[in-house]
């Protein structure tokens, strides 16, 4: 688990950030949004 680190998550699966970014943004997948303080 990388808790959203896209860096981390991307190095694992071997691919590149942007690349990563940009399936998740295809599939529609958002970062949980965290409460202002």
């Amino acid at each position: 688990d990388h808790n959203w680190n896209r860096q981390a998550a991307a190095r694992e699966l071997g691919i590149g950030r942007q690349t990563l970014w940009r399936k998740m943004k295809r599939l529609n997948i958002h970062p949980p949004k965290t409460p202002s303080t």
